[in-house]
């Protein structure tokens, strides 16, 4: 089966219920009209598209034609269909009139990205249409403009990109009409939840414009398909009722990028690994078993079918493990921590020794068994003898040892290396002869760091026997200078004396890392018991002449001299050429490395001769079929790399297996999908005010009913989580402002600052929480702190107890003592915070629903805030009252707080009736004892009206 192309012949192809046939590419639009206004046009408008591709033209017209949820294939040209649909939407309905389309979720690249293909359809289109302007408007709002700007761009109408949370608040703020808006666009409609900000835009957009379009579009189809009925639950968060799906082996999508024979130039080049890198990969995926079963054995409760060796290649296999564990977390033993952390070492460990050479690898192995020999808490996999036989292997890929030879360089290349010089001498015998056009050379990797160490190996001398030997060499003599500098420093710390700390909790590793798993041998002797697990334990720490061997016994005296140990390639830019003066084109070598950012444009800037895949990614060969299907000349000839029976083979296959099944998952949920039809109540949430609001109205009491209009002003800083969503959805209206204090006014005496768990860490490192606290205390009478966890998080500390770490300390580098003194550490600076400001009020929170309701509950009985008070409020400003006397800011307030007998407890019930601090000073004493109390008064009003005497005496009779 063919690697390069995953939809064979035989392969069945998705055929829709309905055909639709071919379209032209001028494409016309029939406008929707709005419910309370005459019809735009009375005849569809014409627009010129450029789309090359037959089911890129069918997919436009299918958006054209009705709203709907676009599921694309990878790599199959989203942002052409995109610039398109932007293009025919944003016509000109009459003569100097334009709609308003939003585009949101686009990210800076796709802005950049879409402007340059709008302005090249526009001028397109004004050649061959003999238009007067061309160009449509096109603008990216980011956070550098102002409420004015924005309101001016929005009236002025185009096609305008912005960030869901700058619209949100323009749109709560009623800084432009809801009419007005032609449509709305998601890009990358997979992240989009019930709570997030694309949904709240939706649901607050068609609460108004029943009329406007909503198109959805996304290439990440694999994130579609998890719980249950995910197509359904998506429809719902984006008020859409149609899915237009288009995978790979969609029959037009096949038709469509169909090669012909002529131009089938796919050479497809299978690398066979070495007998050792064959060993260290089965004694890898040995250890990852080992984990596994390790896992499974700690926690057999949450154990599911997922958890098992055929699903650890998978990109997110330790993702979902830990979102299964994350709800106990708490609970979870710190050995179940450390597999977790292990299985993830191993799976880069993979990587690494396919990508990685052979003295690189193994300074990569040799410095995990380091780090793990210094602490007794060491990964459990190392006791394994696999792991034992990866540091051996990796050691004679480097040092091959024999009976007649104490040491000697074996220095072993990669296989890639060898046939990647052989495919040179291929194309230069084929330029030879004349049969190739005369075009740069692309060579594609996954990683950065492949880029790096290509570009070195192609700058060595080509034409020699072993043209990697070279640049082996140079990394043996650069390996060499870093062991002597670890010697002398491991000298200088020998000197001194280390005492080591114990953990309170200590690993508990079972029998699955302590017996013998590949190189057992049949003994019928008797073992004393426990016997292999101390000879795997003395393995790991008492191997010091098998490790430290290698600095004193390396001789690299036969190095050659111009080589040059310290150069480094610096690899910059998104064009890296070998050579950095000017040549030919046919003579340069480009190396990339896969991004989506760059590759949609790469081959048309380029127009290679040559690519060379150096290693299998499937979105950018999608984009080499259309690239290829697009051009009439000859198409470039494409050299296909990977190693044979490989995790590299068996990860891309895995790949285009599940984009495969999840495509026919979706295909079949939307074939038993039913008609769904939404009311304004559907947008309301589970919660409803009358659940929480109080109906009892006796004696008068001031409760307030579930009709009554409730509002809360949040901090337009708020809206990056969920829990504005989420109290517009129960019935809160939302009012957006820049608050200088807390986040949310519930009240003219309710203040709420919100508190994520990894923002209260930060704020208790830095102290901003202390200065936010004594803040709110100033300005109302009862401030809250909310505390709120994680959705599906464990509602403990102790899992963000790990977030005390150093930005450069890894989690392998903590322990139970250091956690638990971290947790610790938080519990006792909020008691510290208790007894700083002992009034105030601290909530936690499982999740943001449930903190929505508690901010709705605390609403119940009070008044409606005042938005000009609680913008006003912590403005450093000289603000005058009528009098001209200066109101109490922050300066006045510090200054009231000295006086005595005003304290921080106190001190707000005089803010609330005095107006500034000369009326205050100006009161008599039965007024100050009113405001603060009869002994509290009475030093204040003693200490203001105090009078200097210089000919007064003291007790003693002494002239002061």
């Amino acid at each position: 089966m063919s690697l390069f192309v995953p939809e064979d012949d035989n392969l069945e192809v998705y055929r829709p219920e309905e055909s639709i046939d071919d379209r032209a590419p001028e494409i016309s639009i029939p406008l929707k009209e709005a419910a309370h206004q005459e019809p735009i046009v009375s005849d569809p408008i014409d627009v010129l598209c450029s789309l090359p591709l037959k089911y890129q033209h069918l997919i436009l017209a299918d958006l054209l034609r009705q709203d709907g949820l676009l599921l694309l294939g990878k790599g199959l040209g989203l942002e052409v269909i995109v610039s398109n649909l932007l293009h025919a939407l944003s016509s000109p309905l009459r003569e100097n009139k334009r709609g308003l389309i939003i585009l949101l979720n686009a990210t800076e690249f796709e802005n950049e990205k879409i402007r340059e293909l709008l302005v090249e359809l526009s001028w397109v289109e004004k050649l061959n249409k003999g238009m007067k302007k061309s160009g449509r408007k096109f603008v990216r709002i980011d956070a550098n403009y102002v409420v004015g700007k924005r309101s001016k761009i929005y009236a002025s109408g185009g096609i305008i990109s912005v960030t869901s949370r700058i619209f949100i608040v323009d749109l709560l703020s009623n800084l432009l009409n809801l009419n007005l808006i032609t449509g709305i666009i998601v890009l990358h409609a997979e992240k989009v939840t019930d709570t997030s900000n694309e949904s709240f835009i939706i649901d607050f957009y068609r609460q108004t414009n029943k009329w406007g379009f909503v198109k959805a579009i996304s290439d990440d189809v694999e994130k579609f398909i998890h719980g249950f009925q995910p197509l359904k639950t998506k429809l719902k968060d984006l008020k859409l009722s149609n899915t237009l799906i288009w995978p790979r082996f969609h029959i037009e999508v096949a038709n469509s990028l169909k090669m012909n024979s002529k131009n089938n130039l796919v050479v497809e080049i299978s690398v066979s690994l070495t007998k050792r890198m064959k060993t260290i990969q089965l004694a890898i995926l040995s250890c990852i078993e080992a984990c596994i079963n390790e896992l499974k054995r700690h926690n057999p409760e949450m154990s599911t079918e997922y958890w098992d060796i055929s699903n650890a290649l998978n990109k997110e296999f330790v993702q979902v493990i830990r979102a299964t564990l994350d709800p106990v977390w708490h609970r979870c033993s710190w050995t179940t921590k450390q597999v977790i952390h292990d299985i993830s070492t191993l799976k880069e460990l993979l990587g690494y020794l396919l990508n990685y050479d052979a003295i690189k690898f193994y300074e990569t192995i040799k410095t995990i068994f380091d780090v793990n020999k210094s602490t007794k808490n060491s990964s459990p996999w190392l006791m394994l003898d696999e792991a034992i036989s990866i540091l051996s292997l990796s050691r004679e890929r480097v040092f091959l040892q024999t009976s007649s030879e104490p040491q000697s360089f074996l220095l072993e290349e990669l296989p890639k290396w060898q046939q990647l010089t052989e495919i040179f001498q291929d194309i230069a015998d084929d330029r030879s002869r004349g049969n190739m056009n005369e075009g740069p050379i692309l060579i594609m990797c996954n990683e950065r760091s492949t880029c790096v160490q290509l570009r070195k190996y192609l700058s060595q001398n080509t034409n020699r026997a072993t043209p990697g030997r070279k640049f082996m060499m140079m990394g043996l003599n650069h390996y060499n200078q870093v062991q002597k500098a670890l010697k002398q420093l491991k000298e200088g710390l020998k000197q001194e004396k280390v005492v080591e700390s114990t953990d309170l909790e200590a690993l508990t590793v079972s029998k699955t890392f302590t017996r013998n798993r590949a190189h057992a041998t049949s003994s019928k002797r008797r073992r004393t018991r426990g016997n292999k697990a101390i000879q795997a334990v003395d393995r790991l720490y008492n191997r010091d002449a098998f490790i430290e061997q290698d600095s004193d016994q390396l001789n690299i005296s036969n190095l050659e001299e111009d080589s040059d140990p310290g150069a480094d390639f610096e690899v910059t830019g998104s064009r890296n050429l070998i050579l950095s003066h000017s040549i030919e084109p046919a003579d340069q070598i480009v190396i990339e490395k896969f991004d989506a950012r760059t590759n949609e444009s790469l081959l048309d800037e380029l127009n290679p001769s040559h690519i060379i895949l150096y290693e299998p990614n499937l979105s950018f060969i999608r984009r080499i079929e259309v690239y290829e299907a697009i051009r009439k000349q000859r198409a470039a000839q494409t050299f296909f790399m990977y190693y044979k029976d490989s995790v590299e083979e068996e990860t891309y296959l895995n790949s285009i297996k599940r984009e495969k099944e999840a495509f026919t998952k979706l295909i079949r949920e939307k074939a038993t999908l039913a008609s769904h039809y939404s009311t304004d109540e559907d947008n309301q949430f589970r919660v409803t005010k009358s659940q929480v609001f109080n109906t009892r109205i006796a004696g008068g009491s001031a409760f307030r009913t579930p009709t009554d209009e409730s509002s809360i002003i949040v901090d337009v800083r708020e809206f990056r989580s969920s829990l504005p969503n989420l109290c517009y959805r129960i019935g809160l209206k939302v009012v957006p402002a820049m608050l200088t204090i807390g986040d949310y006014i519930i009240s003219p005496r309710i203040c709420v600052e919100r508190k994520s768990i990894p923002d209260l860490i930060g704020s208790f490192n830095s102290g901003r929480l202390y200065q936010q606290c004594e803040q709110m205390f100033r300005h109302y009478q009862l401030p809250a702190l909310l505390i709120e966890f994680q959705e599906g998080k464990s509602f403990s500390l102790e899992p963000f107890a790990e977030l005390r770490t150093r930005p450069n300390q890894t989690s392998q580098q903590m322990t139970p003592s250091t956690v638990k003194f971290f947790q610790q550490d938080i519990q006792a600076k909020l008691i510290t915070l208790l007894i700083a400001y002992p009034k105030l009020k601290i909530f936690w929170s499982s999740s943001p629903t449930q903190s929505a309701q508690i901010l709705i509950s605390l609403k119940a009985t009070e008044r409606e805030p005042d938005l000009e008070k609680a913008i006003q409020a912590g403005v450093d400003a000289n603000m005058m009252n009528s009098s001209g006397a200066p109101e109490f800011n922050d300066a006045a307030i510090d200054v009231l707080t000295q006086i005595p007998g005003v304290t921080k407890v106190n001190y707000h019930l005089i803010i609330t009736k005095v107006k500034n601090l000369k009326k205050f000073v100006n009161l008599s004493l039965q007024e100050m004892q009113d405001i603060i109390g009869k002994e509290a008064g009475s030093v204040a009003y003693n200490f203001v009206n105090w009078k200097f005497n210089s000919t007064s005496t003291n007790s003693n009779g002494l002239n002061v």
